[in-house]
């Protein structure tokens, strides 16, 4: 359990790091000042009724006393509504601008960040830990603030109407918050265990609906059964731990109430039976207790909530606190001989192990000419498409675009240079239309309908009740492979990018539509810097240049023809493939 000076460093640092999530400090300060008005018109409730009780003159009734308490109570009760309206206001704009901040930063995050994170762990950060920053404050926050000074209120008054109950009530205080800070303790480790326990079951369970077509086939239902039963089982566990330790802070604080109540009732009573302490005094002092249980209760429960509003804080933090993708950097560059040229310079790539995925990659995709990258699976052909796309950055050597270093370059505006078609062909949950158009600001009915050609959509497209707007399904699962692949290419034409990165665009595809769209390929590789990745060899015998990948490392560079003579592996490969 962090001591008070380690809570109020924590909330300082907070409040200056991401003082841009919170509100307006007039909607702050309102808010604040109206729960000070509420919590003091509240507290002087009692103490008006003391006077009106020890005045009580059935011949001689003060109406003005009345009035006043009437007043008090109605004015408590409209304060109090808007005191709480405002809290609310403030802890939704507080919960809508980490929101908004979280799923900006998660955009503008490397990928390198997705490789080491869940989707389910991502999820659960911006829906359930940023639902306990939110109840924290509007909840367990004010009602701590709130009670503070209802304890010093209460306590003073106290002081005023009898000094000796009030130091019986100072004394018992202390003894009752270090308790449930101590017991508080351990409920802060189980908490953030719940926490992390409950995000790897939402990832986990994210990946099982993502992956259902796989998992039916490959029959693994009671492995997954089993798997989520697991982890379900040790959530019931935590929790159940977490609501022992709960278990015990309320019975205690109620305890500690119960006592202090028999004993300011048995000792007051004996007061006024001595006539030491006015019947309305005695009224209000049993007022003032009883208000003082909630504010113990909401006391001793902020700092068992404040470790969950901790731990979460903690998660958002380490999300908003990484590196954005770098937008470009200051690189040498050196004079080209091709200055339109893509060109690799003894490129080498790690990732986080000390094993090399590329070594040593020098070649050059010059514009107008189509370059082909082929190699068994693991060689490193989708790597070199990361690095062209920065999606990774080269751990060594450097990779030019017309005679400029490709880091030099603003990140969107290269990216807006090249069109990738994955061999996936990955769909938005959307229309055909959102999906054609996806990543472009502007584009004009002719620029569809010529996409929609050049891939052999159109007839599909208007064979379709609803056409363009047809939806497509979570990942294009309402489309067949041959369609999302011819949508995927649409989509890199509709672009008219300047370079084009094909991950075997023509994989899922019918001999007719393969047909069709190599044709359309072709004439929009026309003047184009195009970079091919090729299983099929049948596919890029005709490219200007064959670049043979083996092991991270180029083995081979030419033409179809020549390496069938000079590169074995690319001969074994034309054997296997080509050969009937």
């Amino acid at each position: 359990m962090e001591n008070s000076n380690d809570l109020s460093l924590n909330l300082r640092k907070i409040f200056i790091n991401y003082k841009n999530l919170l509100p307006s400090k007039l909607k702050v300060f309102l808010s604040i000042l109206l729960l000070l008005v509420n919590t003091i018109i509240s507290l002087t409730i009692p103490y008006i009724t003391m006077i009106i009780i020890d005045r009580i003159d059935l011949n001689n009734i003060d109406f003005l006393l009345l009035s006043i308490l009437l007043l008090f109570l109605v004015l408590s009760l409209f304060i109090n509504v808007i005191t709480t309206l405002s809290i609310i206001n403030v802890a939704e704009i507080i919960l809508k601008n980490i929101r908004k901040a979280l799923c900006e930063k998660i955009l503008y995050l490397p990928i390198t960040f997705f490789d080491e994170t869940n989707t389910g762990e991502i999820m659960s950060r911006i829906t359930n830990d940023t639902m306990v920053l939110k109840d924290f404050i509007a909840s367990q926050a004010t009602s701590f603030i709130a009670s503070i000074i209802t304890v010093i209120g209460s306590i003073i008054l106290l002081i005023i109407i009898d000094w000796k109950i009030a130091i019986l009530l100072s004394v018992s205080i202390p003894i009752a918050v270090i308790t449930v800070i101590l017991i508080g303790n351990r409920e802060y480790k189980i908490s953030r265990k719940l926490q992390d326990a409950y995000a790897d079951w939402q990832s986990n369970l994210h990946r099982i609906i993502s992956d259902i077509r796989l998992l039916k086939s490959a029959a693994a239902e009671k492995i997954e059964q089993k798997s989520e039963f697991s982890k379900i089982d040790e959530l019931k566990k935590l929790s159940i731990q977490e609501g022992k330790i709960m278990a015990f802070i309320e019975p205690i604080s109620s305890t500690i109430i119960m006592l202090l109540l028999i004993i300011i009732v048995g000792y007051g009573g004996l007061r006024v039976s001595q006539g030491t302490l006015t019947t309305g005094g005695f009224v209000a002092t049993l007022s003032y207790l009883f208000r003082l249980t909630s504010p113990f209760s909401d006391i001793m429960n902020f700092f068992t909530h404040y470790q969950k509003f901790l731990g979460s804080f903690e998660h958002i933090s380490a999300i908003l606190n990484f590196e954005n993708e770098v937008i470009s950097y200051s690189c040498k560059c050196d004079n080209l001989n091709d200055k339109n040229a893509l060109c690799f310079s003894d490129v080498n790539f790690y990732y986080d192990s000390n094993i090399p995925i590329l070594r040593s990659i020098n070649f050059e995709a010059r514009e107008g000419e189509v370059t082909a990258i082929v190699g068994p699976s693991g060689a490193g052909k989708t790597t070199i498409f990361s690095l062209i796309e920065r999606f990774y950055q080269a751990s060594n050597g450097y990779i030019y675009y017309q005679n400029m270093n490709i880091s030099n370059y603003d990140l969107y505006e290269w990216r807006k240079k090249i069109a990738y078609v994955f061999q996936d062909s990955p769909m938005m949950y959307g229309t055909i239309l959102s999906n054609l158009t996806y990543g472009l600001n502007e584009y004009t009915q002719e620029m569809i309908d010529d996409a929609l050609e050049k891939s052999s959509l159109t007839s599909f497209v208007s064979l379709l009740p609803q056409g363009l707007n047809t939806e497509v399904g979570e990942k294009g699962i309402k489309l067949s492979g041959g369609e999302r692949q011819r949508l995927a290419i649409a989509r890199a034409m509709i672009r008219n990018p300047q370079i084009l990165l094909l991950d075997e665009a023509t994989s899922h595809l019918d001999s007719e539509s393969e047909r069709l769209v190599q044709n359309s390929l072709e004439k929009l590789m026309y003047g184009r810097t195009t970079i091919v990745i090729a299983h099929r060899l049948s596919t890029v015998i005709n490219a200007d240049k064959i670049i043979v990948l083996e092991n991270g490392r180029i083995t081979g560079t030419g033409t179809h023809y020549e390496l069938m003579k000079e590169n074995h592996l690319y001969n074994k490969f034309v054997k296997q493939q080509l050969t009937p």
